[in-house]
């Protein structure tokens, strides 16, 4: 190899080398950045334990917590039970929250990562305040855009990716700063803030549905294993809707509901008065009924619940159980009473004093009348023929006699 192609093979490794390390560090730079601060605590000595009130405002919703005594809730949602474990998970975060990198933006260029206040008219951020029991500040923050990572080899530009950071605000030190955290669960709805623990009944025994408080129908079952069945008598070319009596018997399995209505808001106004009851009563001494209001333009409907508890009747006992199998026994019986009482005063003290909202599927299976229950039987078609498919008469020609002696191959 001549001298002269050998110098500009290594002119090229050069210049490819140099290009490759540019790239590198530009990448470190949308993480460390030339004034990089990794590391640094944003919210030093936080006083998590003194946090009672959380206000949380973006451009045109407010949401406000308040801690009581021993739990927390959503006072701009008629002081609703909150989500504790929400709450707490987003206090820690606050105070462990360390920088990624420190970035100088002036006030006009908040815009560019949603980091305008609220009061603004464009690209605002969403703010969280933390105050004390009486009411003094303890912390503010603003969250602005998610930092996009975006995966190995796609195309520059906005798009794809996914977020492992955020770009926030801290305004009593005026630090515009990238966390690595992106509190994508904090948001502006208070509904999203609500405790969504609700009814789980999955030992049914019992299920009515009533209207005005007549009986339409109630399904039964003897014991845990067996299948609900339907009382009362059906017509001989009848036979029960399996699927729909599978759907009643799961309606309380995983209920759930979107929000808690306004408490001033009068039962009529519901249509409460419209007298739809759905009662189920299970194995394990519980009983839930369920007042089923009129269902909203948005397809939802309103509904109360009323708990009640009967301590079950106990298992028969064997006549040789002995002392030790007795005191057994008996403890678990125990427990299992106490942890059922606990259940019916924390059930009974919650949901008895407000209605719900909760989605048509929750509802539509405890709405149902005696008649969409049952349907009628599919009697098989009889097969009949078609004239094309009987088959035509078979005409045997008039053979001569075949003489004695001869075989009939030797025609």
């Amino acid at each position: 190899m001549k001298t002269g192609q050998l110098l500009f093979l290594i002119i090229i490794c050069i210049i490819i080398g140099a290009a490759g390390w540019m790239v590198t560090k530009k990448g470190q730079s949308s993480w460390e950045g030339k004034n990089s601060v990794i590391g640094q605590e944003l919210y030093p000595d936080f006083p998590l334990n003194d946090v009672s009130n959380i206000v949380i405002t973006s451009k045109d919703k407010l949401v406000e917590l308040s801690k009581n005594e021993d739990y927390w809730t959503v006072s701009s949602s008629f002081s609703y039970y909150a989500d504790f474990v929400k709450i707490a998970d987003f206090l820690k975060k606050i105070r462990d929250l360390k920088l990624v990198q420190k970035i100088d933006l002036g006030t006009n260029d908040f815009g560019r990562l949603q980091l305008n206040s609220p009061d603004q008219e464009s690209d605002t951020g969403i703010e969280v305040e933390f105050l004390s029991s009486s009411n003094s500040s303890l912390g503010k923050i603003r969250l602005g855009k998610e930092h996009m990572k975006k995966a190995e080899g796609s195309a520059p530009g906005p798009g794809g990716g996914w977020p492992d950071g955020r770009y926030v605000y801290q305004p009593k030190s005026k630090t515009v700063a990238l966390v690595s955290e992106t509190f994508s669960s904090i948001s502006d709805e208070n509904d999203q803030w609500l405790d969504k623990g609700f009814i789980k009944a999955d030992k049914l025994k019992n299920i009515l549905g009533k209207k005005d408080g007549v009986e339409l129908w109630r399904l039964s079952r003897e014991s845990e294993n067996s299948v609900l069945l339907l009382d009362g008598e059906v017509g001989p070319d009848e036979e029960v809707e399996a699927s729909k009596i599978s759907g009643i018997g799961g309606a309380l399995r995983y209920p759930g509901f979107n929000k808690v209505a306004d408490p001033s808001i009068g039962d009529e106004i519901h249509g409460f008065n419209e007298g739809r009851e759905f009662i189920a009563e299970t194995f394990t001494g519980f009983t839930y009924s369920i007042s089923i209001g009129k269902k909203d333009d948005e397809g939802n409907y309103p509904i109360k619940i009323a708990v009640n508890y009967v301590e079950p009747p106990q298992a028969d006992v064997p006549d040789d159980e002995t002392e030790d199998a007795k005191a057994a026994r008996e403890a678990e019986a125990a427990k299992k009473l106490a942890e059922a009482k606990e259940k019916f005063e924390n059930e009974s003290s919650r949901f008895s004093n407000w209605v719900y909202i909760v989605t048509s599927y929750v509802v539509d299976n405890m709405i149902l009348d005696r008649t969409d229950l049952i349907k009628k039987k599919e009697i098989p078609e009889e097969n009949s023929s078609s004239a094309s498919d009987t088959p035509l008469p078979v005409t045997v020609p008039n053979l001569p006699d075949i003489p004695e002696g001869r075989n009939s191959s030797n025609q």
